[in-house]
């Protein structure tokens, strides 16, 4: 399926956010997971199904002060 992730598109075999998440190597600590503008809980990963021509964002969270 294709997928636009963070401006980039990508073609991946994947059904699940979890999956998309592994295949792409991307981290799963201490990153928030929106697909199409809609936050996903890192719970749920598993079991989102994916359609493919979503829009992924993956935000890394970080450190100020």
């Amino acid at each position: 399926m294709v997928f636009n992730v963070n401006g980039e598109v990508r073609e991946v075999d994947a059904n699940t956010l979890n999956e998309l998440v592994f295949v792409l190597g991307l981290p799963v600590e201490g990153v928030a997971v929106a697909v199409n503008g809609r936050i996903v809980l890192r719970s749920q990963w598993d079991d989102f199904r994916l359609q493919g021509g979503e829009e992924v964002m993956v935000i890394g969270a970080t450190r100020g002060g």
